[in-house]
């Protein structure tokens, strides 16, 4: 059985005043080609779409019903598809939860508590062609993307790679395949959706993947910015209240605490920047 790997790279590390492109992999291995659980869940599914359609009167060959059959077959077969694959994808990420909060490690980009720190996206080698006779080339630009925000907690890799789906409805029974040439159009459709599941589920980690890695390297790219000083540190204030009643009267709050950022993070003048100088291991 081939063997699909599907890696979680996280470039870009920080190791003291160095910044350096470390890769870490985290590997989930997801069986490609149908196991014999895929099978079995398809089979069930087929089987009793077929035994309900048994149970009606063999109706006379309708192409309109043909269509419709085929219709629904297709799209019953994509959600079942789409929900068997991702709840596998979701319990292997389960199965590497622990090499993932070690790897995924929000907790070095909040500050003063509850402050998680805004997201520098690095770009290189633009090249914008205006028209025939102007052209402009970049060979780096840097863009604040997201802002500072105040968290009560660290971030988790579970917010970008879990979530579950619902588990889908059963195609009409009136349109169950009755007769042999129903069942023949019924099983080819319902394959076809059931693929194009799979597909999807794929789709749908590859891009949360995509949205982790990108957070992750833009934290890591503004650590590096201010490190710099290309970029100023947003600032927060921590405001103690004490003891609070309500406008009502009706509430007391005690020990009320705001945390509230003042400034967001803004590109420092050139004059500014500053070296860092990166001592190669011999």
């Amino acid at each position: 059985m081939r063997i699909r790997t599907i890696a979680l790279c996280i470039a870009l590390n920080l190791t003291g005043a160095a910044h350096a492109a470390q890769p870490i992999d985290t590997l989930l291995k997801l069986n490609h080609g149908p196991s014999r659980e895929e099978l079995d869940v398809k089979g069930k599914l087929i089987d009793a779409a077929i035994s309900k359609g048994s149970e009606e009167k063999d109706p006379e060959r309708n192409n309109a019903r043909f269509e419709q059959i085929e219709d629904q077959a297709r799209q019953w077969g994509n959600d079942e598809g789409m929900y068997y694959f991702h709840s596998k994808n979701q319990k292997r990420l389960e199965d590497f939860s622990t090499q993932l909060d070690k790897t995924v490690d929000f907790n070095q980009f909040v500050v003063n508590g509850n402050m998680l720190l805004p997201t520098v996206q690095k770009t290189t080698q633009l090249f914008e062609k205006n028209s025939s006779r102007e052209a402009r080339r970049v060979t780096t630009s840097y863009t604040l993307d997201d802002k500072a925000e105040v968290v009560m907690s660290p971030p988790s890799w579970r917010e970008y790679l879990t979530f579950p789906l619902e588990k889908p409805e059963m195609m009409p029974t009136a349109l169950m395949p009755r007769t042999k040439e129903e069942e023949k159009a019924f099983l080819k459709a319902f394959s076809e959706g059931w693929e194009l599941g799979r597909k999807q589920a794929k789709v749908i980690l590859d891009e949360s993947f995509s949205r982790l890695e990108n957070k992750i390297n833009g934290l890591y790219e503004f650590r590096f910015a201010n490190l710099t000083n290309v970029v100023s540190m947003p600032k927060a204030e921590v405001v103690h209240e004490g003891v609070i009643l309500d406008s009502d009267g009706q509430t007391i709050y005690v020990d009320d605490v705001r945390f509230k950022i003042n400034h967001d993070a803004y590109f420092n003048d050139i004059k500014k920047w500053r070296p860092v100088f990166v001592e190669r291991e011999q």
